[in-house]
């Protein structure tokens, strides 16, 4: 099995253990012709150190910030070595809350890739997508508080797959709830971007 064909081939999973390990929550599994094999991060991150001549730097497992509404959020750290770079992702400690992910080459310099995770996680929990809008009856709602919203998609469990939630400032939304608050944009033109997780969405 060739480091692409690894690459191709590595999905996140969970809730099992690792296979190398057997203590940790497996997050990856690797196929190949001999079949299939599960690993928790670290498990896998040391294999493809091995594989790739790529040393990984101690990094911090969680960190915690304040958002735009004054509250802390506290991240976890996961981090992925593979033949295309070095993946690492803040995910916050709560379900469906926010999430930020950055990717650097192989030989890239840890400690800045680090920061680069740190300032976009910043810089998005401090960037308010939403809006409270009060009526004159005193009915609050929420609504898009500019032009441009931000968030990202994720499977809803409720719907049984039939229509996916909508995670915005680190809120889960159904597609329902969100549709409403588009209304005000009635007669306008709409244009949907999709990215990867480690772009730049702005």
């Amino acid at each position: 099995m060739n480091h692409q064909d690894t690459y191709k081939k590595a999905g996140c999973i969970g809730l099992e253990p690792c296979d190398v390990c057997e203590q940790r929550e497996a997050r990856i599994r690797l196929t190949s012709a001999q079949g299939d094999k599960e690993f928790c991060e670290t498990c896998y991150n040391k294999q493809m150190e091995s594989e790739l001549d790529v040393q990984l730097e101690s990094i911090v497992q969680s960190f915690t910030v304040e958002s735009h509404d004054g509250n802390k959020r506290t991240f976890e750290v996961h981090r992925r070595l593979d033949p295309l770079g070095i993946f690492l992702k803040a995910e916050e400690s709560t379900i469906h809350g926010y999430r930020f992910a950055v990717h650097g080459e192989l030989h890239c310099n840890q400690k800045e890739l680090f920061n680069l995770l740190m300032d976009k996680t910043i810089q998005g929990v401090n960037t308010s997508n939403l809006k409270m809008h009060r009526f004159p009856n005193g009915h609050q709602t929420e609504g898009i508080a500019a032009d441009q919203v931000i968030g990202r998609v994720e499977y809803d469990e409720k719907s049984h797959g039939n229509t996916p939630l909508v995670i915005i400032d680190g809120k889960p939304y159904t597609w329902v709830q969100f549709g409403r608050m588009v209304t005000s944009f009635e007669g306008f033109q709409m244009k949907i971007e999709w990215l990867d997780m480690t772009e730049d969405a702005e």
